[in-house]
């Protein structure tokens, strides 16, 4: 039949311990489940492939057996609401080892069919689901009373068949085990014996008569000891297990025989434990086998570790750099390696069993040959050394018995003596220096016992060095200072790399404090070894009281500094204001006065702004000898900045008809620096360009070269004469000196922008050619920018081009407005010049002037104002106070006020702008500057 060719058991299954099939044990089985009307089937669980029988696929609808069928085919046929049901009764089968279960399937026909399906686990060695084997039946009642129809009358015809069948495979498998190699046993749940193959009586010559129906620990009581009493009872549990080779002699012969046994356990039709399946393996040839293999190996193992020790220390002796031969007991050579035949200057062919006394006569003599008698008399090591003839160095000879002789090691040990020579001449330096060191040198053990000290500590500690050695150092401090150093020098004990340095200050009853400066070193070679502390101390009172002094200089200094700087703001306010009203005057005087006093006012608005100009340099060089102009670094665009600079000189370069040029190899060069030094610098050397020219040009150069920027000022001007060019860049220099000088300045600018671009860390210097012109070269470093986005405003912007921002904000972009009157505050507290103001601005609107920032705050609030100007030296409140307050009324948020102030040093104009002002303007300034400023920011 199909089924019997299906259901061959595999050797997988014959491992796992089921018990082995035949195909006519299988064809008998097979009609018997024809018979009674059920279908067999076998799942493989590694591909989920299902083999059954004709009758399986005729209960799910089907005239012939399907070619194929796997697990996904049987779950499709299970009706919908017994899927949970079945699927669960399936995942505890595969714990349990056993499937029974009832339900519904959807026929191929369509018809709904009830089955009943019995299945069995198997497991591999590893007691992992490897098959299912089972069967299914319809699930109809069979057991009427009597058949009253054919289909009843052929069931019962077929159950007749089965159980005959049955009663045959019974037969059938018992005779299969007979014919088994293997020992087959089979116990109940109780270990008793129900079967016993021919294999295992001939085993043991116990025959099935004599053991059936006994207990297995009746039988064999030593298996309790031997552990498989155990797996016995594990088996009995649902594992499959496996036990190791174990002996057992032979009852028949003695003969002692190695067995594995294999034990799972006996389920019944209904899945229920019912006893233990065990195959008893003979594995005594693959056990000899075994034993004999690991001897042989061990054998070889040994041979190989014999040749390569021997390998090794011969190895080993021809490598060692110092000398080694042996001898026997007659004096002959049995070995010499490279570096003894070196030494004896022979080689190790003709020395070996040559006699030693024979090729070296002359050893007899020497007084180290009876050591080697000597050990080959006692057969006891000897150690020695020798010292070479003429000086030439020491050896260190060790002889050792060695079988039929000796063996003769030597070691150079010239370095070492010559290094000891050293280290005695070292310790002897070192005793002169700490004996005549000013400093302290101590050392002590972790306890604090003094070990050693220098001559110098008695005059520090008032003892000897010997009264001091066996003493406790930290008994010599007063109690706080003695806690402070035993607490840091404990930390060497952990630490033995680390370094200590504090500073201890002592004090003395009766005596003069002193402060020692302390440090330790760590001797230990080991945390565990005990060596010692050095501990180096030095009286450092007097430095520390200059240090004091310098501390009190340094503050002394800086006070200094500040007064300075308050000074130098102070002379600003007080001669830019007089000049302010000075300038305001004359302005006033030349609209007023005749013609023919015209150039009187000329020459005193000249002679003011001259002053100011003046005066200005020399609060510059005073800032930048004292240090007081910090620089502030920013990232921009120099060559919008040398434009911005030109647009300022354009209106003197139109005055000489003068040509101002930019000339650059980039469109955009970034730097990080200070931009106000920048424009210092830049403004300084075109300024003095267009001075010196009077006709041609003034042209800026900017080339790059990596992080390098040049800025070359060139002019067509009188040039410099080569014996004035060393003085060009000194304080108050100049080519035309005394009543017969051409140029008017201080000579002050030059020597400015030097010290302002070295401040920068550049260089500035200058060629020259009297008649043809002059070119001033700056260099400087542009500094990583970083990502920084260049600044699109400058620190100083053009007073129109603000106007222009402001104007946009306030009137929208030129509405067609109609023009209305403006109104203007001024808070100036100077009585010259503040009526001055009031008319100069009355040009530009309506003015309200007040002397003190108070009331023009309270008038602020009443009236709205277009724009402010703000002196900053006021009573009371000063004007950076009051513009501050102005900034709080929601009225000015979008109001100019600008700072008009005496303070005109180095970086006021950066503070005010940073404060919150929107423009600058500094005493002394031109009326005219003034107007053209508040218009431009109306």
């Amino acid at each position: 039949m199909a089924l019997a060719a299906e259901m061959r058991m595999s050797s997988e299954d014959r491992k796992t311990g089921a018990q082995p099939q035949d195909p006519q044990l299988l064809n008998g089985l097979a009609m018997a489940l024809d018979a009674a009307q059920l279908g067999i089937w076998e799942l493989d669980f590694a591909s989920g492939n299902i083999r059954r029988s004709l009758r399986h696929d005729q209960i799910f609808g089907y005239d012939t057996l399907q070619p194929t069928w796997n697990q996904m085919d049987s779950w499709r046929h299970i009706r919908p609401e017994d899927k949970a049901a079945v699927e669960q009764s399936y995942k505890e089968a595969l714990v349990t080892g056993f499937w029974r279960a009832h339900f519904y399937i959807d026929r191929n026909d369509g018809k709904s069919q009830p089955i009943t399906l019995s299945a069995s686990v198997l497991y591999d060695v590893r007691g992992k689901p490897e098959r299912m084997i089972g069967v299914i039946s319809e699930d109809k009642d069979i057991n009427r009373d009597a058949p009253n129809s054919l289909e009843d009358l052929a069931r019962s015809e077929a159950l007749k068949r089965s159980q005959q069948a049955l009663r045959q495979n019974e037969h059938f498998t018992q005779t299969v085990l007979n014919s088994v190699a293997d020992g087959v046993v089979v116990y109940d749940r109780d270990l008793r014996y129900v079967a016993w193959n021919r294999a295992m009586s001939m085993a043991t010559g116990i025959s099935s008569e004599q053991i059936i129906g006994r207990n297995v620990q009746e039988v064999f009581p030593q298996l309790l000891a031997e552990g498989v009493l155990d797996l016995l009872h594990r088996a009995l549990q649902g594992e499959n297990l496996r036990s190791g080779d174990r002996p057992f002699i032979v009852p028949a012969t003695g003969e002692k025989i190695w067995i594995q046994s294999l034990f799972s356990p006996h389920f019944d039709a209904d899945g229920e434990i019912i006893g233990v399946v065990g195959i008893i393996h003979n594995v005594t040839e693959r056990r000899l086998a075994e034993e004999n293999l690991i001897k042989l190996k061990s054998e070889e193992i040994a041979r190989v570790q014999a040749e390569e020790a021997q390998h090794k220390i011969s190895t080993i002796l021809q490598s060692i750099t110092d000398a080694f031969f042996a001898i026997d007991n007659n004096f002959r050579f049995t070995y010499v390696n490279p570096r003894a035949a070196q030494f004896l200057r022979r080689s190790a062919d003709e020395m070996l069993g040559q006699d030693l006394r024979e090729m070296f006569p002359t050893i007899v003599e020497h007084e180290d040959f009876h050591y080697l008698r000597k050990a080959m008399e006692t057969r006891a090591p000897v150690k020695f050394e020798s010292r070479l003839p003429h000086n030439k160095g020491w050896l260190a000879i060790r002889i050792y018995p060695s079988g039929e002789g000796i063996s003769i090691y030597s070691h150079d040990l010239t370095r070492q003596k010559r290094a000891e020579d050293r280290l005695r001449a070292s310790e002897e330096r070192f005793r002169v220096v700490t004996e005549n060191s000013p400093d302290i040198i101590v050392v002590i053990e972790p306890s604090g016992l003094i070990q050693y000290a220098s001559p110098s500590a008695e005059a520090l500690l008032g003892y000897s060095p010997e009264e001091l050695e066996g003493r406790n150092l930290f008994k010599k401090f007063p109690s706080d200072a003695s806690h402070t150093l035993r607490n840091n020098l404990l930390l060497l004990m952990y630490e033995p790399e680390k370094k200590i340095t504090l500073e201890l200050e002592i004090t003395r009853p009766g005596e003069q404090d002193i402060c020692l400066d302390i440090r330790a070193n760590n001797l230990f070679t080991h945390p565990d070894e005990t060596s010692g502390i050095l501990l180096t101390m030095r009286d450092i009172t007097r430095a520390k009281h200059h240090q004091k002094e310098l501390v009190e200089a340094r503050k002394k200094a800086e006070q200094m500094n500040r007064l300075k700087s308050s000074l130098l703001a102070n002379m600003s306010h007080e001669i830019h204001t007089p000049l302010t009203s000075l300038l305001a005057q004359a302005n006033l005087l030349a609209a007023e006065i005749p013609d023919k006093y015209r150039d009187a006012i000329e020459r005193i608005e000249r002679g003011a702004r001259r002053l100011a100009d003046t005066f200005g340099s020399v609060l510059a060089l005073a800032q930048l000898e004292g240090s007081a102009l910090g620089i502030e670094r920013e990232s921009f665009d120099l060559v919008r900045e040398v434009q911005a600079v030109l647009q300022e000189h354009e209106k003197a370069a139109r005055r000489k008809n003068l040509t101002l040029r930019i000339k650059s190899d980039h469109k955009e060069i970034p730097i990080y620096t200070d931009p106000l030094y920048i424009d210092r610098v830049l403004n300084s050397l075109v300024d003095n360009a267009i001075k010196f020219t009077e006709q041609g040009e003034v042209l800026i150069e900017l080339t790059t070269s990596g992080p390098q920027v040049e800025i070359i000022v060139r002019d067509t001007g009188i040039g410099i004469h080569p014996e004035f060019l060393p003085q060009l860049f000194d304080e108050f220099r100049q080519e035309s000196t005394g009543l017969s000088r051409m140029h008017e300045g201080s000579g002050l600018g030059l020597a400015i922008t030097k010290r302002m671009v070295e401040a920068l860390g550049g260089t500035i210097d200058v060629t020259s050619e009297p008649g043809v012109g002059s070119s001033f070269r700056v260099r400087l470093l542009t500094q990583p920018v970083e990502n920084r986005s260049l600044q699109k405003s400058r620190r100083r912007m053009l007073a129109q081009q603000e106007a222009v921002s402001r104007r946009i904000l306030n009137n929208g972009n030129g509405n067609g407005q109609s023009k209305r009157t403006n109104r203007v505050l001024l808070v100036e507290d100077n009585e010259d010049i503040r009526p001055l103001l009031e008319q100069l601005l009355k040009k530009v609107g309506e003015v309200d002037a007040f002397s003190n920032a108070e009331a023009a705050l309270e008038c602020a609030a009443r009236t709205n104002y277009d724009i402010v100007l703000m002196d900053i030296s006021l009573p009371k409140m000063s004007g950076l106070e009051a513009m501050l307050k102005l900034r709080s009324m929601h009225e000015y948020d979008n109001v100019a006020v600008i700072a008009m102030t005496g303070h005109a040093i180095p970086g006021d104009r950066e503070r005010f702008l940073q404060a919150g002002f929107d423009a600058y303007i500094a005493k002394p300034f031109a009326p005219s500057e003034l107007v053209s400023m508040v218009e431009a920011w109306i």
